[in-house]
């Protein structure tokens, strides 16, 4: 299906930001 992929792609990326936002604000001892 290629209108999965884009998709699941762009929930991955979303999700990966989302982890990386995380561990910033962890970093600088923010609780989110």
């Amino acid at each position: 299906n290629k209108t999965l992929l884009p998709l699941a792609a762009t929930l991955l990326d979303e999700t990966q930001l989302r982890a990386i936002g995380h561990s910033m604000a962890a970093r600088r001892g923010v609780t989110l």
